[in-house]
């Protein structure tokens, strides 16, 4: 056998090797060995600026946490980014998360250098178009996708000069639904603050929801209405189940406990049939168990005989027939647990900025400065006529006067003639009528 013949046994032997592998593929998974680094940059401006002359957002982003927060901004100048990030600096520190490394976008690098200096902390400045040193870039986006989901649960009359007003139910939330890298079994909001969120101690509604709050029979008038309109704005940590609230009424903030919500979005949750029995029943033997021995004897005779019927009578008939289909049958009715189609708004939308008003700090015919329109109802909403004769060819139509059957009044124009015989009690003839 020649050379060359071995040599392409040996090939073809190789191939046939080759042919029976597998493809594999690799990734590398890159973790910050620095801890305590914090990763910080601001946000575009918002559209609408707030009553509180706030328009950006100063995003905070703690590696070890996980956690995301966010501190409103009135501008991106020095001073107001200072005040931002020592005020999230300070709440670190009070954690116990003390931030060793920020790594921060290239604004106000001067008086940050010099806070970071007295703070005992390293930083790195990232280039303006290098977006992928700073982790912050990624969590300004997560945050900006939180905070316009929120904004379209919100009521179609709640007025968007109050979005820094959302800012921290919106961090709370964001944070309870993000794990921690220090424990993954905790969520960044436990893994910062030590704790679980107490939902019974500080209850939550679905952001700018339409309220009624209570007005205190001290302070309100004698024939005053006994609650006023208002907007939700977030739970009150300070307080126990209290919540915050704008009152455009008074163009003031608010925190009660004695409110009623009525969210446009979502349905309130209720019972089933079998939860609604199951606490009629804990209720009532706990009712029956404080009467006395004869009352108690003599109402659960009736419970009994009630009970006694239910389990003798099968279920109840179906009163309304069902609708016959195309194909001859009758519909089979089915019962879903599946929850109302729920809608949303769209505040953040370009056409809804050009239809609302626009928000200043100028006082001028159209607009005052830290007010808000009231709140009404859109079905006592009057819609006014259009007086412009280019406009509008129709002639205003005239509201008849209504005469009152007491009076027994002619319809005329001048409600001050009217003859002897229209009084009370007066049957002259009509040749002795006169005008008075």
């Amino acid at each position: 056998m020649s050379e060359t013949t071995v040599e392409i046994k040996k090939e073809n032997e190789s191939s046939e090797k080759h042919e029976g592998m597998n493809n594999i593929f690799c990734f590398a998974a890159l973790a910050d060995k620095q801890n305590g680094t914090l990763y910080t940059d601001a946000t575009g401006a918002l559209p609408v600026v707030s009553l509180e002359g706030n328009q950006y957002y100063f995003i905070a982003y703690d590696y070890d946490t996980n956690a995301i927060l966010a501190e409103p901004l009135r501008s991106v100048k020095d001073a107001d980014i200072i005040a931002a990030f020592e005020k999230i600096f300070q709440e670190l520190k009070t954690k116990g998360y003390k931030p060793a490394l920020n790594i921060t976008d290239n604004q106000a690098t001067t008086p940050l250098k010099a806070y970071l200096t007295k703070e005992d902390c390293q930083w790195q400045f990232v280039e303006p178009t290098n977006h992928r040193v700073n982790a912050a870039e990624r969590a300004i986006q997560t945050f900006k996708n939180h905070v316009i989901s929120g904004l379209c649960t919100t009521d179609v009359a709640f007025p968007l000069q109050l979005w820094d007003q959302l800012t921290e139910q919106a961090i709370i939330t964001l944070n309870l639904l993000r794990t921690s890298r220090i424990d993954p079994t905790k969520s960044a909001y436990h893994q910062l603050h030590g704790h679980r969120y107490d939902w019974n101690k500080w209850p939550m509604a679905p952001p700018g929801t339409r309220a009624l709050l209570l007005v205190d029979p001290t302070t309100r008038e004698s024939w005053g209405t006994r609650g006023i309109d208002a907007w939700y704005c977030g739970p009150s940590l300070d307080h126990y189940r209290n919540c915050k609230f704008f009152v455009p009424e008074t163009n003031a903030y608010r925190t009660t406990a004695s409110f009623d919500l009525y969210p446009q979005h979502c349905s309130l949750p209720e019972f089933t049939p079998a939860q609604h029995a199951e606490e009629v029943c804990t209720e009532l033997v706990e009712s029956i168990q404080q009467l006395r021995k004869k009352p108690k004897k003599k109402l659960i005779q009736q419970i009994a005989d009630a009970l006694q019927q239910l389990a003798t009578t099968g279920p109840t008939k179906q009163r309304v027939a069902p609708a016959p289909t195309s194909e001859g049958g009758a519909t089979i009715a089915r019962v879903s647990n599946a929850p109302p189609i729920t809608t949303t708004t769209n505040p953040t939308a370009p056409a809804t900025h050009k239809a609302a008003k626009r928000t200043h700090f100028r006082q001028t015919r159209n607009n005052m400065p830290g007010t808000v329109p009231p709140i009404i109802s859109q079905e006592i909403q009057e819609t006014t006529t259009r007086r412009s004769p280019r406009l509008q060819h129709m002639a205003p139509v005239e509201t008849p006067i209504i005469a009152s059957d007491t009076i027994k009044r002619p319809p005329q124009q001048n409600p001050s003639l009217f003859t002897q015989h229209h009084l009370p009690g007066s049957c002259k003839p009509r040749h002795q009528q006169c005008l008075l």
